[in-house]
């Protein structure tokens, strides 16, 4: 079976890029699984990242669903231990300093929530991750994909009893078939 491929984002320069657009119009009809959403903000966005790191996952077999996760289903998330240092550092600096000019910040202490769904795969325990090691899989039951800055913020709120935090919060569920 052949492995679909996204495009590459054509940029003439690292202050051109494509936009959304016309590299969504080039998506192949074999992934019509993947969210536009998802699209935009994973593949897209992350174009280089994803072409280097996420390119271990075969998304043509993933299925996405746009969940509600309360903030205890959202500390449920799991990501290796290295990660969720890294992530809960970025929300103890958030909640004690701010991170003024850095846009997802303000927004999500100004609404409590993420300014878009973080991605996260569903009892994946069989299949790698991008920061896999060795033979490491992803952890069960739900290990973040994408959003880790976003997750990491979240989980300062939490933590911190912030008062604007929302009590659920958009998550696009991924499950691989």
């Amino acid at each position: 079976m052949k492995i679909m491929r996204p495009p590459k984002r054509e940029n003439k320069n690292s202050y051109e890029i494509e936009s959304f657009e016309s590299y969504y119009s080039r998506w192949p009809s074999e992934l019509a699984n993947v969210p536009e959403d998802i699209v935009r903000q994973w593949v897209y966005y992350h174009n280089e990242v994803f072409w280097e790191d996420f390119i271990v996952y075969k998304i043509e077999k993933w299925k996405f669903e746009l969940k509600e996760f309360t903030n205890g289903e959202i500390l449920e998330i799991l990501h290796y231990p290295s990660e969720i240092e890294h992530m809960d550092r970025n929300g103890e600096i958030l909640m004690l300093q701010g991170m003024p000019g850095y846009d997802t910040a303000e927004y999500m202490l100004e609404y409590g929530t993420f300014p878009c769904p973080i991605i996260v795969a569903k009892n994946a325990g069989a299949y790698k991750h991008s920061k896999s090691v060795g033979s490491e899989t992803m952890l069960e039951p739900y290990h973040l994909v994408e959003g880790h800055r976003r997750l990491g913020f979240v989980r300062g709120m939490i933590k911190h009893g912030y008062e604007k935090l929302k009590p659920s919060h958009e998550v696009w569920l991924a499950r691989i078939t």
